[in-house]
């Protein structure tokens, strides 16, 4: 058998590749869910090209894609952040006529830091067990399920321990003293902050809360985006995250809204089926080699980018 390394042109991502990797991606996806008689759209603007442009801009070396030296097609690619110490794998896929051989393996080592000084984890999903073994072997194990929830919050919130602010996402960047509220909160439930990927959130949500108490110091955040969607969201106290979700859900009794939720927090999920939304999809896992984020007190934006 031919090494991959031998068969491919194995080398950093260009911009020019970005609609390439997303339709791999879209395409892996389905190949994996067509035997289970599931179908995918590939409407998930969580992991869009924005976003992998924007993983792009940030982490250069943490993009590489294999390329056919014959036609010039993309046949996996690889997508990793690195922030403060902390990795993560935000995506791997391979197109199913390239498997088999180690492309993914290879891919893999291409971006993982070497160094295991680093925390290193990954969102996937428990529909891929070739690729969860070959995480876990790595030491980038299954450690705890993430749900989605879907449905209508309406109506008023729990009481939390924090006043929402809402911050209109009109600009391209937020001010800074919006980043520092939320880079507080950061550096306890995430244990570092990074004003460049809550740059790039604002801009593409709709709309910011920021939870402040009662001497105005911030204890939590959340996004909302035009779709619905809810997150990142961090709190200080795991109990107001069902407070955060209703501040950015707000009370119509029509607008329905999606988030993850995870197995660490049991009061929001409890409360979240206790609002009669409910579970979609297929669950997903979170892995590490040790913890970085703490899933009690935070729901991920994306799998993609948490």
């Amino acid at each position: 058998m031919t090494r991959p390394e031998a068969r491919f042109h194995i080398r950093p991502a260009t911009v020019a590749d970005l609609d390439a990797c997303i339709a791999l991606r879209t395409a892996s996806i389905a190949d994996y869910r067509a035997p289970l008689g599931l179908d995918y759209a590939g409407a998930d603007p969580s992991a869009g090209p924005a976003v992998l442009g924007h993983i792009l801009d940030t982490d250069p070396d943490g993009v590489v894609v294999a390329e056919d030296p014959d036609d010039g097609s993309i046949k996996g690619y690889v997508a990793a952040t690195r922030r403060d110490g902390r990795w993560f794998l935000g995506s791997l896929y391979v197109r199913a006529s390239a498997q088999g051989d180690g492309l993914g393996k290879l891919l893999l080592e291409r971006v993982m830091p070497v160094d295991r000084a680093v925390a290193r984890t990954t969102f996937t999903d428990v529909l891929q067990p070739v690729s969860n073994a070959m995480y876990a072997g790595s030491g980038i194990a299954p450690r705890c399920p993430l749900f989605r929830v879907r449905g209508v919050v309406g109506g008023d919130g729990p009481e939390g321990s924090g006043r929402p602010e809402a911050v209109g996402c009109e600009g391209s960047r937020p001010p800074q003293a919006v980043l520092d509220a939320i880079g507080t909160v950061d550096l306890v439930v995430k244990g570092y902050r990074n004003d460049g990927d809550h740059t790039f959130l604002f801009g593409q949500a709709a709309s910011l809360v920021i939870l402040r108490s009662s001497d105005g110091s911030s204890v939590g955040y959340g996004y909302r985006h035009s779709d619905g969607r809810l997150g990142p969201i961090a709190v200080l106290d795991p109990d107001d995250l069902p407070a955060a979700v209703a501040s950015l859900a707000g009370p119509e009794p029509d607008c329905v809204v999606s988030l993850w939720t995870s197995g660490s927090s049991g009061a929001l999920l409890a409360w979240a089926l206790d609002r009669r939304l409910r579970l979609v999809g297929y669950p997903a896992l979170a892995c590490w080699d040790r913890p970085t984020i703490d899933l009690g007190r935070y729901v991920p934006w994306s799998l993609t980018l948490p």
